[in-house]
């Protein structure tokens, strides 16, 4: 996902599709 969009657009897709607050929340 860091490459870019389009390098892994079924990634991209599903964290699209991800509630809000999963992007307040650390993937480490």
């Amino acid at each position: 996902l860091s490459a870019g969009p389009g390098v892994n657009p079924l990634g991209d897709e599903a964290l699209a599709k991800l509630p809000e607050w999963w992007k307040n929340e650390p993937c480490e």
